[in-house]
């Protein structure tokens, strides 16, 4: 067990020729500060997101093929998950503190996690006399906490962000477990959207190229606001500790995931969606569900 939290951290190394291009930090210009208009309407928003991307792995992946461990099947996501926001107004300043939720066992010993948050990276930009001042969130600023027995909150505020400001955070989350589960993306929030993109890989570290469609289930809300692509290629993963640095030192007793592990790389065949929203207006209380923008994914191991 004590191995599962660096095999979750699965970092997704290349995918599909045909998938969207990553989101770039620090891709920031003079006229990202001076547009006032947008495709989308903004009039009565306290922040608009201009950019975000979900880059998400879910693998079968088979226990068997690893020497400390007769266990069978787990099934495993790991998500990349960046946004840029620009702040319109003071009221928008909320959006730069982020409160990120995941499940831990309190009482497992030793301690581990099916879960996590880690790899947190954000920045604010503001513009000075015509020049972009950019600062960094720091390690120390990234708060991580118990709320209860069976949920860890992560939570951080981007610095020196005021009205005007545009600020960029990413951060990886992934999850293990032997039971079906559901990876879910909103394309569509309580702000506008400029672009919402997913890129989702589906595949089977178990029968390597035989990759089934009913080994997951897709669902789809708000279809007329999504277009979509899919096609089948082949993505390299490997195991990682890079997971470790935002939650180091986080709990009592012991807790870290500070260690390595050495794993093999996976080349595996993948079915590959890509998903992409555009001008996407704020939700609201008298939106209904069935009409947001949202993507979601079941992975199932159907032996």
């Amino acid at each position: 067990m004590k191995h599962i939290l660096l095999l979750i951290a699965l970092a997704v190394m290349a995918f599909a020729a045909e998938a969207q291009e990553s989101f770039k930090l620090g891709n920031i210009s003079v006229d990202d500060f001076t547009q006032t208009s947008y495709a989308v309407d903004t009039t009565a928003a306290d922040a608009v997101i201009l950019d975000e991307l979900q880059q998400s792995c879910l693998m079968i992946f088979d226990y068997r093929n690893r020497k400390y461990s007769e266990r069978g099947n787990a099934l495993i996501s790991q998500s990349t998950i960046s946004r840029k926001i620009k702040i319109l107004n003071p009221q928008g300043v909320r959006y730069a503190t982020v409160s990120l939720d995941y499940y831990c066992d309190k009482a497992a010993t030793p301690r581990h996690t099916s879960a996590y948050v880690g790899d947190i990276t954000a920045f604010s930009y503001s513009l000075k006399d015509g020049v972009v001042e950019k600062h960094a969130l720091r390690d120390e600023d990234i708060d991580v906490r118990w709320l209860n027995d069976s949920t860890v909150r992560v939570e951080f505020t981007v610095p020196n962000v005021s009205a005007g400001s545009i600020i960029e955070y990413s951060y990886n989350t992934g999850k293990e477990s032997v039971r079906p589960y559901m990876v879910d993306f909103a394309m569509q929030h309580e702000i506008p959207v400029v672009s919402s993109r997913c890129e989702i890989a589906v595949s089977s570290e178990q029968q390597p190229g035989m990759m089934r469609e009913d080994w997951y289930g897709l669902l789809m809300a708000g279809k007329s606001k999504i277009k979509s692509t899919k096609n089948k290629g082949r993505v390299q993963l490997e195991a990682t500790s890079k997971v470790s640095r935002p939650v180091r030192h986080s709990f009592d007793g012991g807790y870290s995931t500070t260690g390595h592990w050495s794993g093999t790389r996976i080349y595996a065949d993948c079915i590959f969606h890509n998903f992409h929203g555009k001008n996407l207006p704020a939700v609201t209380a008298a939106t209904p569900a069935s009409e947001v923008a949202a993507i979601s994914v079941i992975l199932q191991d159907n032996k």
